[in-house]
């Protein structure tokens, strides 16, 4: 009869333990992976900064990218009204396993200087920018903030 309630009882914790696992995550977290190269000319249309972050959250907040889905959001530390949002990718919208709660992964982006990364004419010898990242979700929530290293635009 002991067997039985000390099995009975490991069962129970481990059936507690797996519905741990099984919360969603409430606020999106993303991580600076690597971020390459630290500098571009302004303006070139060949120069592209790749950075690399990683990221975990609900499943249920990614969305559809075209109708108010999770996006990343890029502050430039020169003007941070200036905002990039890049809505999570479509490709890895169609690709979430079913029946997860959580996802995790990495993500690529790539800012181009010929559409970001342009000296302002105040500077025209040169600048240096930083990147203030976060996730949003579908429903607006925010994951926390990491800072790039350094970027320079040289002429």
């Amino acid at each position: 009869m002991k067997k039985y309630l000390i099995l009975s009882g490991a069962l129970i914790i481990a059936a507690s333990a797996c519905n741990k696992d099984k919360e969603a995550i409430k606020k999106p977290q993303i991580s600076l992976k690597s971020m390459s190269p630290n500098t571009v000319v302004s303006g070139a249309p060949g120069d592209t900064v790749f950075i690399e972050l990683g990221y975990a959250m609900a499943a249920d907040g990614v969305g559809i990218p075209d109708q108010g889905g999770a996006a990343l959001v890029f502050e430039d530390s020169r003007d941070t009204s200036l905002r990039i949002n890049e809505p999570f990718p479509a490709d890895m919208v169609g690709k979430l396993p079913d029946g997860e709660i959580n996802i995790s992964g990495t993500l690529t982006m790539k800012i181009p200087a010929i559409k970001y990364l342009i000296l302002e004419p105040d500077r025209p010898d040169g600048d240096t920018l930083k990147y203030t990242i976060y996730l949003k979700d579908k429903n607006g929530v925010e994951s926390n903030r990491i800072e790039t290293s350094d970027i320079f635009i040289v002429p």
